[in-house]
């Protein structure tokens, strides 16, 4: 895993900074090719995969901008802080990564299959703040902006369907 994010620090260093915001969102869709396989098991053995958050143009500030810093505080932020102050060292961070992508799963329990949802999200968003680890402002405010937009794009797809 360790090599995975040596390559992955690699590629994103030679980009602009908006430009690796535009590919860290694009890598949260990305990631979810992973989580079709898991849905496609967990339908074809019945488990629960309705029902998730609820999601409308009159909770817009709710989950483009409160939620989004909520989750970051918690989900990133502190595991992954909290992880490292007592792993004493940076190569620990596929660990905090991780754990911060489990915990940010677990943390949206709609149903089974949107617990495996998020987790592949909350890769992307922990590997993110890692990435801007060394500027703890900008590491938290740009998770918090990817995760907003990413909420955004959620609600107008939501709205889209539901013409």
């Amino acid at each position: 895993m360790k090599k995975i994010i040596n390559k992955l620090n690699r590629f994103f260093l030679k980009r602009s900074y908006p430009m690796q915001v535009l590919l860290f969102l694009l890598s949260s869709y990305v990631a979810l090719v992973f989580f079709i396989p898991i849905l496609l098991v967990m339908l074809a053995t019945g488990i629960n995969t309705e029902g998730g958050p609820e999601v409308s143009t009159d909770k817009v500030i709710e989950l483009m901008v409160i939620a989004p810093i909520l989750e970051t505080l918690v989900y990133q932020y502190l595991i992954i802080r909290l992880f490292m102050y007592f792993a004493k060292s940076r190569k620990y961070y596929p660990c905090a990564i991780l754990i911060s992508a489990i915990a940010f799963g677990l943390g949206h329990t709609y149903n089974p299959a949107y617990i495996f949802f998020a987790f592949f999200i909350g890769l992307v968003l922990a590997y993110m703040y890692y990435f801007y680890s060394k500027e703890p402002l900008k590491a938290f405010w740009t998770v918090v902006l990817v995760h907003g937009i990413r909420n955004g794009i959620s609600i107008v797809l939501q709205e889209f369907v539901n013409l």
